[in-house]
């Protein structure tokens, strides 16, 4: 359990497919996660699996331990059963989305022969979205386009129109910095733009991908021939962290950026908490592979931990709506040309998780440590006073 929490905070920290993913399809056992975070759910899910490795002694402990694995899964079910069949139905929904999954491959992606067919296809979707189901916020994904859609008043007037009245764009873009005419610097950001093209928000990507969007100890590294793996020169930098986004006609939202939502316990302002979550991604990354599956996993842990409603958009999939019970309530599937149009439920009161975040987490090893002691030592005293045979 120690080992998995160190995996997810040295050096940045990389928490993907952590044990506790395994329960994303079981959302009984996964409203564990709304008390104990991830890091004490795949303590409990390592806690049990070890007990069948005790079978191997053949002693009355081990039985007993198995015994209290079972009875710890079956209050899981039972917590969780309880939980999920008492979830109200009488708030109406917090938001309506278009999210635009536009099947867009990694290997085009950055070519300039077909950037413009690529923003013409964006904006075909939206525009028959809106038509034929009404408006609501449009969201794109990670990057979608490989314009400058800060610096460019036209091009921001033209996306701007896409939408209806009032209404809302969510994109993710690379916001250059530039000195002298030339790019020294970016940032990967989440921009939101009004029906005017104005954009009204602004978040930077924070928790940037070693050897994605930098190269860790470069100078010695790039001396063996190594780069980082997103094209270009230009340095990515980094946000200042967590935060609550606000927009005219939006209830406020967390926004993350890609692996950003891998984060267990850095995904919302503890002190500003957000209505929402929204997760824009580019998984096309991954191919055809489970990655998109795993992270969709991840989306769902976080939604508990937290009590929040997330909506994931990615270019290829899988684009999703998750409750904040963790249940995925629609999806797209990977290689799909599709929006996704659904409803964010309302948030929860803030978990238990949310409150307090790893220290139950803490508490449990601590806890394990002791009973482990104590354990050794009483089976130590015991062999002492067993009466010896040759």
């Amino acid at each position: 359990g120690i080992a998995e929490w160190l995996r997810g905070h040295l050096f940045t920290g990389f928490p993907w497919n952590g044990p506790s993913q395994i329960w994303a399809d079981t959302p009984p056992i996964m409203q564990l996660a709304r008390l104990f975070g991830a890091y004490g759910l795949s303590f409990l899910t390592i806690a049990v699996a070890g007990c069948f490795a005790l079978l191997a002694d053949r002693s009355r402990s081990a039985y007993f331990s198995l015994a209290s694995a079972a009875l710890l899964v079956g209050a899981a079910l039972t917590d969780g059963a309880i939980r999920l069949s008492s979830v109200s139905t009488t708030n109406g929904p917090l938001l309506r989305v278009h999210l635009v999954q536009a099947d867009i491959r990694q290997q085009i992606k950055h070519d300039p022969a077909v950037q413009s067919a690529m923003l013409e296809r964006y904006e075909q979707m939206t525009t028959m979205a809106i038509k034929s189901r009404g408006p609501a916020l449009v969201v794109w994904p990670e990057t979608a386009i490989s314009y400058d859609v800060a610096g460019s008043p036209d091009l921001r007037s033209r996306l701007g129109r896409l939408v209806a009245p009032g209404g809302n764009l969510v994109l993710g873009a690379v916001r250059p910095m530039v000195a002298d005419g030339v790019v020294v610097a970016a940032h990967n950001s989440l921009l939101v733009l009004d029906d005017a093209g104005t954009i009204t928000s602004t978040y930077d990507k924070t928790h940037l991908v070693p050897f994605g969007e930098y190269l860790p100890f470069k100078s010695f590294l790039q001396t063996l021939g190594l780069e980082r793996l997103v094209p270009g020169s230009a340095v990515f930098l980094g946000g200042k962290g967590v935060a609550t986004l606000r927009a005219p006609g939006l209830p406020s939202f967390s926004p993350l950026i890609c692996y950003e939502a891998i984060f267990s316990g850095n995904v919302t302002d503890q002190r500003d908490r957000p209505a929402w979550i929204l997760n824009i991604s580019n998984d096309a990354w991954f191919g055809v592979s489970n990655g998109p599956s795993q992270h969709l996993a991840q989306a769902q842990l976080r939604a508990v931990e937290e009590g929040l409603s997330v909506a994931r958009v990615t270019p290829t999939g899988i684009t999703a709506i998750i409750d904040p019970y963790g249940r995925v309530s629609s999806r797209l599937e990977l290689g799909e040309q599709a929006v996704l149009t659904g409803e964010i439920a309302p948030a929860l009161e803030p978990t238990f998780f949310a409150k307090f975040g790893d220290w139950p987490f803490a508490v449990m090893n601590a806890g394990a440590f002791l009973l482990g002691f104590a354990w050794r030592r009483a089976r130590a005293q015991h062999r002492l006073i067993m009466p010896q045979h040759d």
